[in-house]
């Protein structure tokens, strides 16, 4: 059910506005539910748009991880990685990701062997969470 005139739009077309909406609705679902968009500080400005930003930056830095390791996944497990199941797994994992980023970008000694470790834990996580994950839109079929 849509009010958009059926001359101007084909069935087609509805479809992929839904398809694309579907795929927002999915990505609201994900900030307010693993990155914290529902608990606002709506009594302070400054503190709302910092946590905001923050979480922005988050799921910016999630979703580019999750391009690369679908990307460098062999082609039979791919399916078992999706956003939402993706961003819990990356919720949990976020501070030692922050940590290594911190200790290469400003630290001493080398940093590979953290991130092969964290890398095999974040895809050991995806896997075995992949079981619960219900929702199935990808956003590999969005792009």
């Amino acid at each position: 059910m849509t009010n958009l005139a059926h001359e101007r739009f084909s069935a087609d077309d509805i479809y992929e506005l839904y398809r694309f909406r579907w795929a927002i609705e999915l990505i609201f679902k994900e900030l307010k539910s693993d990155y914290d968009l529902g608990k606002m500080f709506l009594g302070n400005e400054p503190m709302a748009l910092i946590h905001i930003y923050s979480m922005l930056i988050r799921f910016i830095i999630s979703r580019e991880l999750f391009c690369w390791i679908v990307s460098s996944t062999r082609k039979n497990d791919k399916d078992k990685y999706t956003p939402l199941l993706w961003s819990k797994v990356f919720t949990e994992k976020a501070l030692e990701f922050l940590s290594i980023l911190n200790q290469q970008l400003f630290g001493k000694g080398n940093v590979n062997k953290r991130w092969d470790k964290l890398e095999r834990s974040l895809r050991q996580l995806a896997k075995s969470r992949n079981q619960n994950e219900v929702l199935t839109l990808k956003f590999s079929e969005i792009q």
